[in-house]
């Protein structure tokens, strides 16, 4: 910064506009880092287990093709509830849904009563009973991502 001689401090100050790119540089590199967190953050739509990971019994079919991406391809119709399928890269998600449904209740359609997910090594994941929401979920609703 400073250097002395002949007994003079010389003290050498950085032009203002080196101080300007400087701090533009760091809003760009710091820009760029949140829009890939985000982006990382941000599921993809499809058929996929992290997704599928995503649904939990109770919720509505709604939500769940909101999560998913898309209405469901396929649909069987029985008496009072309904069986809805997600085909996609050898891979099927099977959701069971009840068609009975009360607002008293909070619900706000039908909702999920059952499900899996077939994988294509031939495994299988079950709907679980509750998807507690993980930070990242908070995090995204939060900023209006669901």
């Amino acid at each position: 910064m400073g250097h002395q001689g002949n007994g003079v401090l010389r003290v050498t100050v950085m032009p203002k506009r080196l101080l300007w790119v400087d701090g533009f540089l760091c809003l760009t590199v710091l820009a760029v880092a949140v829009v890939l967190l985000v982006d990382r953050l941000t599921p993809r739509p499809g058929v996929t287990p992290e997704n599928f990971r995503r649904l939990h019994l109770g919720m509505s079919e709604e939500e769940a093709e909101v999560r998913l991406g898309r209405p469901a391809d396929s649909s069987l119709h029985f008496s009072f509830s309904h069986l809805d399928q997600w085909v996609e890269n050898d891979a099927t998600i099977n959701l069971n849904v009840s068609d009975l449904w009360s607002s008293q209740l909070g619900e706000t359609g039908p909702t999920l009563q059952g499900g899996n997910m077939m994988l294509p090594d031939g495994s299988a994941l079950d709907l679980r009973d509750n998807a507690g929401k993980s930070p990242f979920d908070k995090l995204r609703e939060l900023v209006g991502l669901k």
